[in-house]
């Protein structure tokens, strides 16, 4: 749930409160067993259709994510452990906050932070010495990937 959290929001584009709101149905076809290629947000002021291209990044995620676990299509993405309902804002503040503070990003990451500034930050991380002195044989994208299930576990340790 939290890796998903974490690709979704920096690939998708939506706001926070989207995101959270998310439910199975809105990302995958249960009948054709696949997932969709564009999420559609309605604009809650004019009802005007947003389309939301879901990339192969959210895809991967969002297909082990499904096979992990066992979702009816009106079930929340972000679902609390504690209850049915999505997980809150401020719930979705500490895990995107706590993982880049473990990955050694020191200011406050949240769900508003643009995306570009986070990659960025990422990118910052690769470049750094001890990154590349420990991986000098793997390229950035493979060092990200690392990155990206480094921070899906700790994740599940700070919860």
């Amino acid at each position: 749930r939290d890796l998903l959290l974490f690709v979704a929001g920096i690939n998708l584009g939506i706001r926070v409160q989207d995101l959270l709101n998310l439910k199975l149905e809105d990302v995958y076809d249960v009948e054709l067993n696949t997932v969709k290629e564009f999420l559609i947000i309605k604009d809650g002021v004019n009802d005007k259709k947003n389309y939301f291209y879901i990339n192969e990044q959210v895809r991967k995620v969002l297909i082990e994510y499904i096979k992990q676990y066992d979702l009816k299509p009106s079930d929340f993405l972000f679902k609390s452990k504690k209850n049915d309902l999505p997980i809150t804002r401020q719930q979705a503040y500490r895990i995107i906050n706590g993982a880049a503070k473990e990955i050694g990003l020191e200011e406050n990451i949240g769900m508003h932070t643009e995306h570009q500034d986070i990659i960025g930050k990422l990118e910052f991380c690769l470049e750094t010495p001890p990154v590349t002195i420990l991986y000098p044989h793997l390229s950035a994208t493979l060092i990200l990937q690392h990155i990206v299930k480094v921070i899906a576990s700790l994740t599940q340790d700070i919860l």
